[in-house]
Formats: C-alpha cells, structure tokens, sequence
C-alpha cells in the first residue's frame, strides 16, 4: 500500500476487545470457519480448543484466532513469546498513525478528527450493520479468561494500544473538553442526517459470503439498514463527503 499512496499518507486502523470479537467471529463465521462448525457453543470449544482447531488449515481458521493479529499481516499461531509480541508491537506503531478503539468508537472519532484536524460532521457515523443484543451470548467469567488466553497475542495487542489511545486522548484533550466534544458528536447524527437521508430501515441480513459477492447467508442478529441520498441532496456540502455515495448501495 505504501508503495502507490502518498508519503503524507494518514495511515490508522481500528482494534476491539478480542473477547468480543472472538464471540462476534463465532456467530457470523459459525457455518465458515472449520474449528466452529462442530461446536455447540463457544465456551465449549474455549474448554478445549485443539480439539476443534486445526492449525495445519491456515486461512481457513484465521478468524478462530487471533483475527486481528492476522489482520495486520502476522502469524495467528506464533507463540506468545515476549521479544517476539513487543517486536511486533513495534511494527505495527511504526506502521500505522494511529489505532482506534471499537469500544470507545465516539472518542476514537474525537481523537481521529482533531489529528487530521476534520471537522465534526466529517467523523459522524451512521450504524448500518450490527447486532441485536438477543443475538449475543455472554461469555462466561472463566470463558472469557479462555478467550484472552486463546488469543493471547490478539489480547497483548489490544491491551497495548488501548493504553497508548488513552494517552495519546490525555495529551490531546482535558477530560472537560472530551466529554464536551463526545457529547456533541452524540447529538449530531440526527441533525445530519435529517437533510441527507431520505430513508433509513431494516434491510437484508448479511453473512460472510455476501460480503465477498457470493450470495447470501443470513448471520444470526446481523441486520443491515439502508440508508440513501434523497434527490437534490447529493449536492449539498454536507452531503458530499466522498463516503456518501456509499450510503446508497
């Protein structure tokens, strides 16, 4: 990527709590991902997962473990070892400018926009995929130890970078003023969207073929809302942002 971007290029990517994500890959990737096909429930294949999981399937079980670790281009199945974990660390820091936190997504967009010094309406973000809360299911407490500990270089790499995200937002911003900008950033989906949207409803439920253009297989709880431009809108400044056109597929 580097090689055909520009050098001022604003490189940033996003990390969730793995024990999330890895209960989110269970459901969405449930009929997907060999290690999960046979398993009743997370918890039981967190009880014992070498017996689900089959390392010598690379790519086909990638987001059994350590998907965000794979993500950035590292082995999913290396050992935790701690030269190796800060060498990487390391790598990605020098990689990228900045790394979000799915769980602190309106800071995330508070911080992201005073860095490229964006204004507000330029981070607001409309939920277009996402699950219902009866479609998830709790780890349990030892589970969710499980979790960390199945993906422990997932889990080095989160634990890092929501350290250095909070630092980076003290430097940025007094708590006064995060809480003033959060807070505005809330309030103004609404306002926003109301002269651009000409609808926004439920839509297709949406699997992980259908994202690679193969057809589609409902994921449990996923619910995809459309959301389009009304005529005469696409010309309004605050409808022009170059995302837009997005909006209406």
């Amino acid at each position: 990527v580097q090689k055909v971007m520009h050098s001022d290029t604003f490189y940033f990517s996003i990390l969730r709590n793995p024990v999330f994500q890895l209960e989110s890959s269970f459901v969405y990737y449930k009929s997907h991902v060999p290690a999960f096909r046979s398993v009743s429930s997370l918890d039981a294949f967190l009880a014992s997962p070498w017996t689900y999981y089959n390392q010598s399937l690379g790519l086909s079980n990638a987001h059994a473990r350590n998907s965000m670790w794979f993500d950035l281009g590292f082995d999913n199945d290396a050992p935790p070892e701690e030269g190796y974990v800060r060498a990487r660390l390391l790598d990605v820091e020098q990689r990228f400018h900045l790394l979000l936190i799915a769980e602190h997504f309106d800071e995330s967009m508070v911080l992201l926009r005073r860095l490229l010094r964006w204004r507000l309406d330029d981070v607001v973000a409309f939920r277009l995929n996402s699950r219902s809360q009866h479609s998830v299911t709790p780890l349990s407490p030892a589970g969710q130890e499980r979790a960390k500990h199945w993906c422990a270089l997932d889990w080095r790499l989160y634990q890092h970078f929501n350290r250095t995200f909070w630092a980076r937002l003290r430097a940025e911003l007094s708590p006064r003023r995060l809480r003033s900008e959060v807070a505005r950033l809330r309030l103004s989906p609404p306002a926003l969207s109301l002269p651009c949207q000409s609808h926004a409803a439920g839509g297709t439920v949406l699997g992980p073929d259908a994202a690679l253009g193969r057809g589609q297989h409902p994921a449990p709880g996923h619910t995809v809302g459309s959301v389009s431009l009304g005529a005469g809108r696409r010309g309004r400044r605050s409808c022009g942002h170059p995302t837009a056109g997005l909006l209406s597929r």
